[in-house]
């Protein structure tokens, strides 16, 4: 029988698999599909169930992993807020993007992930700015698409 710490090393494997190919059609259409999402939660959510039962098997506590699921569901809600708040800023696909991983990683990985993509992005952005202005090229209105910034992030969770 798999331990939970096997289990948690799979999930994120597929993770990590996931994840590239939502970065790669993010980067190519700037849009995140709804039906790659669909999959990706209930796939998540079908090896959560999977990983809480081991979780109990082991020790008699399914409440952890349960509350550590609906925590990672908080950091997409948060992204999805921010979202609305900003107008489509911040596209609401990355937002629908965290809501469906939260079941595969949890709140501690999701923040990390979510923090690594962030100044990622920001180095990036803070480079294409500075070229924006060396060139004299307005870049104000450009969109970037944020899931390719997790991969790295993400390859960290995976060392």
């Amino acid at each position: 029988m798999l331990t939970t710490a096997q289990i948690e090393r799979v999930m994120e494997l597929f993770f990590f698999g996931f994840l590239c190919f939502g970065a790669w059609k993010d980067l190519r259409t700037r849009q995140i599909f709804p039906g790659f999402l669909i999959f990706l939660g209930l796939t998540g959510i079908l090896a959560r169930a999977v990983f809480c039962r081991i979780s109990w098997t082991e020790q008699g506590n399914w409440t952890e992993c349960a509350m550590d699921w609906a925590a990672a569901l908080g950091v997409g809600g948060l992204l999805l807020a921010l979202s609305r708040l900003t107008g489509g800023s911040i596209g609401a696909g990355d937002g629908w993007f965290f809501m469906a991983s939260a079941a595969w990683l949890g709140w501690k990985k999701m923040m990390v992930l979510l923090m690594g993509g962030m100044i990622l992005c920001f180095i990036f952005c803070g480079f294409v700015v500075v070229w924006g202005a060396w060139k004299g090229v307005p870049v104000k209105d450009r969109k970037i698409p944020f899931l390719p910034f997790l991969i790295p992030a993400a390859a960290l969770l995976l060392l």
